[in-house]
């Protein structure tokens, strides 16, 4: 488990640190070194702010996976088991009442 902790700390560094301002100062960048055109700025800004996005979303999805999995593995109680457990006293005791 420690390795996908270790992936998505390295991930956390590069992509998904990117927002919209950052990602400007990258394509102004590239454009001051005749990298891109200045027509292309917007263009390269929006690519690398989604990007950003899209790890962020990744790496959110692989940590709530990864927990799930470690709920599992411990054994704890999760919400939808206290739920059922609800269910069932409410459903017991309305038989009981019969």
């Amino acid at each position: 488990m420690s390795t996908i902790f270790e992936k998505s700390f390295l991930m956390s560094l590069g992509l998904l640190s990117m927002t919209h301002e950052k990602a400007k100062k990258i394509a102004d960048e590239l454009m001051k070194h005749g990298e891109i055109q200045k027509d292309e700025v917007k263009e390269w800004t929006e690519k690398l702010a989604k990007r950003g996005e899209e790890e962020r979303e990744a790496a959110q999805k692989i940590i709530r996976d990864e927990l799930k999995k470690a709920i599992a593995e411990l054994g704890l109680v999760t919400k939808q088991d206290i739920q059922e457990l609800i269910n069932k006293i409410d459903e017991l005791s309305a038989q009981s009442k019969n």
